[in-house]
């Protein structure tokens, strides 16, 4: 309600009082106060104490009005320096703004947290825990593990995806135990945990997974350089990843290079066996190790063509020695 309304109503109501009080009541009461002496109506004396209560009420709303309003004005003008700080956020500026109210305090330090562009500044919040969440936001930003428990982020969120990366990049066993756990398990934290174990995992690790073909042979380009795993050991991981011709020649290139022609020969020779794609490798060998009597007697007995193979065979038995790698 309103000052002059409720001045308004107030004065209604005490001459109403008074009225009413005057018709039942109409005589004087004189009371004296030391020299001082006061003679007034009985419905005057019963209003007396009310309009001072009144009056006290008027000069209570007048005082927090006037703060309100105040206070109003400070908001008002925090308005439009946040605009401001918003603006500087989203152009990459540091805000300079100063507010009037703790109303912004906030979200004014949020605004620089997150800005669009380039580097974010030293943040901080009135509030501990909003520091908290602060700090642990910036150290999965920085590739750090951060403590979200507390949180209770969902297992899609953005950053406990992020947190969770950090973790398996940093902690190998943690990679290899989300793997083992079971379970369902994101798309981003499997592929990532895979990776890891791809590239530091020993061959016993390794082959309780499945990866997709470039993962394979990174696995056995770390393995076989230098070859620290015995080849049958090594077959159990190649033979179930049922390559194709041309992955096989590409297993056949990374194998290659061990100086162990007849082991490496005797490798592809068994895996043919068992994956008829990797006939063509397992001759592509033949002519890289110089066995080309072998390979002369395999190809005039296929029924498949080998036309890259029969080339090469034909340049060097007309004595134009050709690395493989002209056609492979």
């Amino acid at each position: 309600m309103r000052i002059r309304i409720f001045t308004l109503a107030t004065l209604l109501y005490l001459g109403f009082l008074w009225l009413a009080v005057h018709s039942f009541f109409s005589g004087e009461v004189s009371i004296e106060l030391f020299t001082w002496q006061a003679n007034f109506k009985i419905a005057t004396w019963i209003i007396l104490p009310v309009l001072v209560y009144i009056l006290f009420t008027l000069c209570h709303f007048s005082f927090y009005g006037w703060r309100l309003f105040k206070k109003r004005r400070a908001i008002n003008s925090d308005l439009k320096n946040f605009e401001e700080v918003v603006k500087c956020a989203l152009l990459g500026l540091h805000p300079t703004k100063e507010f009037k109210t703790d109303i912004f305090d906030s979200p004014n330090a949020l605004a620089s947290a997150l800005t669009l562009w380039g580097k974010r500044g030293d943040v901080k919040f009135k509030s501990s825990s909003l520091n908290e969440i602060y700090d642990a936001v910036r150290k999965v930003e920085n590739g750090e593990v951060a403590d979200l428990k507390r949180y209770g982020l969902d297992f899609t969120n953005e950053i406990f995806l992020q947190n969770e990366l950090n973790r398996i990049k940093s902690d190998y066993a943690y990679a290899l135990g989300l793997l083992l756990k079971g379970g369902e398990l994101h798309s981003r934290l499997k592929a990532q945990a895979l990776k890891e174990v791809a590239t530091k995992g020993t061959l016993t690790d390794v082959l309780k997974f499945e990866f997709d073909k470039k993962e394979l042979f990174g696995v056995v380009k770390r393995l076989a350089n230098p070859l620290s795993v015995e080849l049958d050991a090594l077959f159990a991981l190649v033979e179930k990843a049922n390559l194709s011709s041309e992955e096989c020649v590409e297993l056949a290139k990374i194998l290659r290079d061990q100086k162990m022609p007849n082991e490496i020969i005797a490798f592809f020779e068994k895996l043919k066996n068992t994956n008829a794609n990797a006939t063509e490798s397992w001759a592509f060998l033949l002519y890289d190790f110089g066995k080309t009597n072998e390979l002369r007697e395999f190809l005039a007995s296929s029924e498949e063509e080998f036309s890259r193979l029969k080339l090469l065979l034909f340049l060097k038995e007309n004595n134009q020695n050709c690395s493989s790698t002209l056609l492979y």
